[in-house]
């Protein structure tokens, strides 16, 4: 039998926390903190959801004071691409550089190798953002769809056309009368949940151009736990 998971969201201190729990064949309850607040539990299979829920309640205080280093350890060259550790879709990953003919870039487990006709700092760049537009299409063509369908469709509004650029200040920016989205090509350094999250709150601009409560309303009806990805994203 493999491993079993539930999946549940928990109130504490205030924060809504979305909840993994992991069924495996050990003889304790382990708890780990992402720096997104997400709740990873690992448990024997016996033990009950009530007894999970009572388990992280129990440690509430060293939740909190966890998340906080774990962010603070993330935020470390959170959008760097040069340095010897770099960030690809939440995970921290460890660069390495070969010379080579072509300039790419090749992610194997925890290992990105840059491969580069001139190791300086803009060639490296420009190999990582030929990678991160590629992984950054993919997903808005994957997400695109279901906002496409509930937010254009339901409002007899076009379907926007959207780019990608590496961008200092913003995450997305929306041009409603020319319906307009641009992605920042950065966000492959973030788990794919804020680039759903910076998706859906370009879309709500279509509907509310402004940062109105009506606009994280309709942002929070379609993503109630927005909230943990805008956190993330700083």
């Amino acid at each position: 039998m493999g491993m079993m998971e539930e999946h549940f969201t928990v109130l504490v201190d205030g924060v809504e926390r979305p909840v993994t729990v992991t069924y495996k064949r050990i003889r304790n309850i382990y708890l780990r903190v992402d720096a997104d607040g997400s709740l990873k539990v690992s448990c024997p299979r016996y033990v009950g959801l009530a007894a999970v829920r009572r388990f992280i309640a129990e440690r509430a205080h060293w939740i909190g004071r966890t998340e906080v280093k774990a962010r603070a350890s993330e935020a470390q060259n959170r959008n760097g691409v040069t340095g010897p550790i770099l960030w690809w879709m939440g995970e921290k990953k460890y660069a390495r550089y070969e010379e080579a003919a072509r300039s790419r870039m090749n992610i194997e487990g925890d290992v990105v190798t840059f491969y580069l006709k001139e190791q300086n700092d803009a060639a490296i760049e420009k190999a990582f953002d030929a990678a991160a537009r590629r992984q950054l299409a993919a997903m808005i063509e994957e997400y695109r769809p279901q906002w496409d369908a509930l937010i254009c469709d339901q409002h007899s509004l076009p379907h926007p056309a959207i780019s990608m650029r590496r961008m200092k200040s913003r995450w997305g920016v929306c041009t409603p009368v020319r319906s307009k989205i641009v992605m920042n090509t950065q966000l492959v350094h973030y788990p794919k949940e804020c680039t759903q999250y910076v998706l859906l709150h370009e879309y709500a601009h279509l509907l509310e151009a402004n940062h109105s409560k009506r606009f994280y309303a309709i942002i929070e009806s379609y993503m109630p736990e927005y909230k943990i990805y805008r956190k993330l994203l700083g």
